[in-house]
């Protein structure tokens, strides 16, 4: 583990928490960690995984916080209650603060609001979800080889920022940096609506196709389909949270993948090969570029 921490409490122990946990404890079997969940059934499963050193349901925790003891606060509760937590955190707080938010702007905002202008907070977003959800899904090397976005926030110090960059390539991961607008922007077209437009288009095609499918003794459908669906309806309290507080950009790409979507309807009523074909090969040409290859 990354020599900067030595007690790290994870505050949130979902898929993405107990996953961490899980990696943190393959780094250092020694690792204090500490976890914060919302229910005595999340408490139980997790203690069973013996993977932290204490975890607190957390009405139980906030009524005897020991903010003061921890090197790395880490949340990883819905975007929409970050807010709350840090307006509870001590001014005196020695710990470098992150998450692992999907949307960054607002947190950009709440913390410049709460911890004024010096602090130790630096936002993260480690891209390594899953359509799965929960602790009891936990994942060992989720985070290895995957993209960490880092937002640092107006406020906060070169040394903390070097702390969190280096604390998550101790576990596998890429780093790169961006500011939260353009983080939330971005992620609107290549996270975001695509889960949104997963979820449609299973919905759809239920709707359409599911009586005839549910005849058969196997799913109708080929693996572009299957591939297509593996997101959908993920996490709908995460989900909820990104879409409230990523509403205006997600909003934007939908509406001009719609536009992008009526083209293509005109270009199949043309009837036009030629045209198909080129569509085809241009979206060939433009998935090479969005995937580096």
């Amino acid at each position: 583990m990354s020599q900067a921490f030595s007690k790290i409490l994870i505050y949130g122990v979902g898929l993405m928490g107990s996953s961490l946990a899980l990696a943190l404890r393959k780094l250092d079997k020694n690792a204090q960690l500490y976890g914060v969940v919302r229910s005595t059934k999340s408490k139980d499963v997790i203690a069973r995984m013996g993977i932290f050193h204490s975890v607190y349901i957390e009405n139980e925790f906030l009524s005897k916080p020991n903010w003061s003891d921890l090197d790395l606060i880490i949340f990883g509760t819905p975007v929409d209650t970050i807010e709350a937590l840090i307006s509870n955190l001590p001014h005196d707080l020695n710990a470098v603060l992150t998450d692992m938010g999907s949307t960054k702007y607002a947190i950009d905002v709440s913390v410049k609001k709460l911890l004024g202008s010096k602090h130790k907070y630096i936002s993260s977003h480690p891209m390594c979800g899953s359509e799965l959800s929960g602790p009891e899904n936990a994942i060992e090397n989720l985070y290895s080889n995957k993209l960490c976005i880092l937002t640092p926030i107006e406020g906060s110090d070169e040394e903390s920022l070097l702390k969190i960059e280096n604390f998550w390539k101790s576990i596998g991961m890429l780093c790169y940096q961006m500011d939260s607008k353009t983080h939330d922007e971005t992620l609107s077209y290549l996270s975001h609506s695509p889960h949104i437009l997963s979820s449609l288009m299973v919905i759809w095609a239920e709707r359409m196709a599911g009586e005839v499918n549910i005849q058969s003794p196997m799913p109708i459908m080929g693996g572009g389909f299957r591939d297509m669906a593996r997101i959908a309806g993920s996490n709908p309290e995460m989900w909820k949270a990104i879409l409230s507080e990523n509403r205006k950009p997600i909003l934007n790409s939908l509406i001009e993948f719609q536009n992008e979507l009526n083209l293509a309807i005109e270009l199949l009523k043309s009837g036009e090969q030629k045209d198909f074909q080129k569509f085809f090969e241009l979206a060939a040409i433009k998935k090479k570029s969005l995937l580096k290859n």
